[in-house]
């Protein structure tokens, strides 16, 4: 219960730094990098991560593989809570 709770905190995190008036890429890569490392994926998807943080950095917009990857941990956080997903 508490790896979940501190996963929701980084999740709110992310999600306010993206909506906000200060986009910090710095922050938003520590969102990402830390909750991958949390969920203890593979390096492979933490290596991927980083390099679209980089790209985004340089294109200066976020990734639509960060967004897809952070909406479907929250989906997977909250809205399967309880039910097996497949």
């Amino acid at each position: 219960m508490g790896g979940e709770v501190y996963q929701a905190q980084i999740l709110r995190n992310f999600f306010d730094t993206i909506t906000g008036t200060d986009r910090n890429l710095t922050r938003i890569y520590m969102c990402v990098i830390s909750l991958a490392k949390i969920r203890m994926e593979p390096p492979g998807k933490i290596s991927a991560l980083v390099e679209q943080v980089r790209k985004s950095k340089q294109q200066r917009e976020l990734s639509v593989d960060i967004l897809d990857y952070m909406c479907t941990i929250c989906f997977l956080l909250f809205c399967s809570r309880g039910k097996k997903v497949s």
